[in-house]
């Protein structure tokens, strides 16, 4: 140990002394330290085996691990994944063992964005957990601050049976939405809607319920007065856009069951009051862009088709039917804005 630390305080020297006269120098990565890691799917895109074993090397001889050599079992490194609760953020679970015994373990909560720096900090905490493990055990060191990372110190648990499953994020989508419905008659009509939605960011169900107001038909000497209420199911799912995690692509589409009311203005004869059932099927492609980490603004615009369409008889005389309201369009086009939390 004393030979070894020796060696390693002259090569450093050596590399001064070499710099001063601009000739390359490179540090031998330290040897003695056997590390089996064992990585999660989930990271494939981020840190790889290799890469985690040269930046535990590089951490390992910047923070001490000289002491953290001896002839022992080999070291093994298990690394779970869970989804944290909060949203672009996952949770790492970083367990050392010597001879399926736990001596370590520390929690590290991630950015999605920060895939980049992932295999430094990574190896920054096994290193720590080298050196403590080592046989010359030397105080903890304290929590050591990462980029966009944070390190929270645990007592070391008992060796897993099986990786941990991630814990299910559950959160109430609750929405309010404004924008206009064109074909319903021959004037658009100002939409108004509220909307939860169900668990679940990539498949959602979603209860909306609004109304369309006013809207005005001309006909005649008059005019016809007609406003609907509408209550809708939809199945939403949705994607993030690649290289985006704030900006997320969804599809909802279901059925809509309406009342339309409508009445018959300024006509020579009678007047009616008319309220009838209408059915739609609509799709919506929809743009969300997360404004805060449970706020977020969307933007849809959609069509549906009429699957009910009744006639109204807006104008009688002397009992006999003399003026009807046309059949409402067979389609239509709805343009909404979203502001939608969840809880």
């Amino acid at each position: 140990m004393v030979v070894a630390g020796l060696r390693g305080v002259f090569v450093r020297l050596w590399c001064v002394v070499a710099s001063l006269v601009a000739v390359p120098c490179v540090l031998a990565e330290p040897e003695g330290i056997a590390l089996d890691a064992q990585l999660p799917a989930q990271l494939a895109g981020c840190v790889t085996p290799p890469q985690l074993n040269q930046s535990y090397l590089r951490a390992l001889a910047a923070h001490g691990g000289e002491q953290g050599r001896d002839e022992g079992p080999p070291l093994r490194a298990a690394v779970s994944y869970r989804q944290s609760d909060e949203a672009s953020t996952i949770l790492l679970q970083i367990a050392l063992f010597r001879a399926e015994r736990a001596v370590g373990m520390r929690e590290l909560p991630v950015r999605t964005e920060d895939c980049a720096a992932l295999p430094d900090a990574l190896g920054l905490v096994l290193a720590l957990l080298a050196r403590d493990a080592g046989p010359q055990r030397t105080p903890a060191a304290a929590p050591v601050a990462l980029p966009s990372t944070q390190i929270a110190v645990d007592e070391p648990p008992e060796p897993p049976s099986r990786p941990s499953e991630p814990a299910p994020s559950a959160h109430v989508s609750v929405g309010v939405s404004a924008g206009a419905a064109f074909g319903v008659l021959q004037s658009a009509a100002l939409a108004l809607q509220l909307s939860a939605a169900t668990p679940g960011e990539h498949l959602s169900l979603r209860l909306k319920a609004g109304g369309l107001w006013p809207q005005e038909h001309a006909v005649g000497e008059g005019f016809v007065e007609a406003r609907s209420y509408e209550l809708g199911l939809e199945l939403c799912g949705g994607l993030p856009w690649p290289g985006w995690p704030r900006l997320w692509l969804r599809l909802c589409g279901g059925p809509r069951v309406g009342v339309m009311l409508a009445r018959g203005r300024d006509f020579s004869v009678d007047n009616l009051r008319a309220r009838e059932l209408l059915v739609y099927f609509g799709l919506t492609p929809e743009l969300a862009f997360r404004l805060a980490s449970a706020t977020w603004l969307q933007l849809g615009m959609g069509a549906a088709l009429a699957a009910v369409r009744p006639r109204f008889q807006i104008a009688v005389n002397g009992g006999r039917p003399i003026l009807e309201l046309s059949d409402p369009a067979l389609a239509r086009v709805d343009l909404m804005l979203s502001v939608v939390q969840r809880f």
